[in-house]
């Protein structure tokens, strides 16, 4: 069952998801935010991506990422970032099904 704890336990964290997780229950749905700090090609950083990834209860597995703003929008799509984030909340999403049932 996916709730607040497993997710602060399993949610990616490091190689670019830099800052804290905030996560906050909304009753058939739990809201979770954070940022991504994309690298230029001589590993500076140059920008900040905030997102949001809702996730249903009864299916967590249809999960929605959300880039928050113009500014996040811009990076996000610069370094093509949906696809791995996508990616890699999907298996957050899968390991805590696997290890909470």
């Amino acid at each position: 069952m996916i709730n607040t704890e497993s997710l602060k336990e399993y949610l990616s964290h490091g190689s670019g998801i830099n800052g804290d997780w905030f996560i906050e229950d909304h009753g058939s749905y739990i809201g979770c935010y954070n940022l991504f700090e994309t690298m230029n090609e001589n590993g500076y950083y140059d920008g900040v991506v905030d997102f949001q990834l809702i996730i249903p209860k009864k299916n967590p597995e249809e999960f929605k990422l959300h880039f928050q703003g113009r500014r996040s929008h811009y990076y996000a799509n610069k370094y093509m970032l949906r696809d791995y984030l996508e990616d890699c909340f999907a298996e957050d999403i899968r390991t805590i099904l696997k290890e909470t049932v």
